[in-house]
């Protein structure tokens, strides 16, 4: 798992949220081994953004985790729609998914106000 200097977001980001521990409760009871298939899928519609920030997040910690975007940079994504496919390590996908999720959470709402106030002036 990689940080990087006091510029750097994700990194910043990720230090907070594991700290120099890393993930304890995961390593605690999820087998090394153990392997998994995650899916982002939006808690409400909204304007996708930050799919490529998403994926540095879980990469940093994990560079051997696989990706499928289910959306494009945005797309309006509907509850319930699946955003991201996270496949790999079961304690990496654990380790990186809140930082990542907080990230997505923030750009997509950035993205869907900006989207309505753009959709107000049209015209």
């Amino acid at each position: 798992m990689t940080h990087a200097g006091p510029s750097d977001l994700i990194g910043l980001a990720l230090a907070e949220d594991l700290g120099s521990e890393g993930d304890v409760t995961s390593e605690a009871f999820i087998p090394e081994t153990s392997r998994s298939r995650a899916v982002i899928v939006a808690r409400e519609s909204c304007v996708l953004s930050g799919i490529a920030t998403a994926i540095e997040v879980f990469q940093r910690v994990d560079p051997q985790l696989a990706f499928t975007a289910l959306q494009a940079e945005g797309d309006d994504v509907a509850t319930g729609e699946g955003i991201l496919e996270v496949l790999g390590s079961t304690r990496s996908i654990l380790a990186a998914e809140r930082t990542a999720l907080n990230f997505l959470g923030r750009l997509c709402g950035i993205a869907s106000l900006s989207r309505r106030y753009a959709d107000a002036v049209r015209g």
